[in-house]
C-alpha cells in the first residue's frame, strides 16, 4: 500500500461511513494492484477537520469485513 492508495481512498471512496461513536470516518476502495488477492478493499479510518485529514488505521480486507464493518455499499 502507498500515500497515494491511501489519499485515492479518501478523495475518491466507493462509501464513507461516520462513526459517531468514535466521532472518526470510514473509507473504502478497492486499489489497483493489491497484496492479497483475497482481499482486495483498502479500509481507511481517518477524521476529517475542514481541509486537515488525519489518517488513524488502514487495513484490507474482502467483502465479509466491509459487512462487518459497517458498510453496505459493497
Amino acid at each position: 500500500m502507498t500515500t497515494q492508495d491511501i489519499s485515492n481512498v479518501i478523495n475518491d471512496p466507493i462509501q464513507t461511513i461516520l462513526d459517531s461513536k468514535r466521532k472518526n470516518y470510514k473509507s473504502y476502495n478497492k486499489t489497483k494492484n493489491p497484496p492479497y488477492k483475497d482481499q482486495p478493499y483498502l479500509v481507511v479510518i481517518h477524521n476529517k477537520i475542514n481541509t486537515s485529514v488525519t489518517v488513524i488505521t488502514v487495513m484490507w480486507t474482502d467483502k465479509g469485513g466491509l459487512k462487518v464493518i459497517g458498510f453496505n455499499k459493497i
